[in-house]
């Protein structure tokens, strides 16, 4: 079995972009939130990894760093496994 290596995951899946739109990672990974509240989540840093935002005051573009998903892809998934290996003592 080989180890791999969830940044080299991301940069093929989302076609060798370091930079993710918001929306992308959104619908993959944070389906439960509505867009509006994402947009203000990501203009308050307030989402679980870093929002790059760039363009004017009206259009504002959102994106995420993919070294950034992968970290906090990373981080949940030792913390579940973490709770799991708990949870079987």
């Amino acid at each position: 079995m080989t180890d791999t290596n969830t940044e080299s995951i991301l940069i093929e899946r989302y076609q060798y972009n370091p930079l993710i739109p918001l929306k992308l990672v959104a619908d993959d990974y944070l389906p439960e939130i509505k867009w509006e509240t994402l947009k203000e989540r990501a203009r308050k840093q307030d989402l679980p990894f870093p929002v790059v935002i760039g363009g004017s005051k009206n259009r504002s573009t959102y994106h995420v760093n993919v070294k950034s998903l992968a970290r906090w892809i990373d981080k949940v998934s030792a913390d579940a496994d973490k709770d799991h290996l708990s949870m079987q003592a």
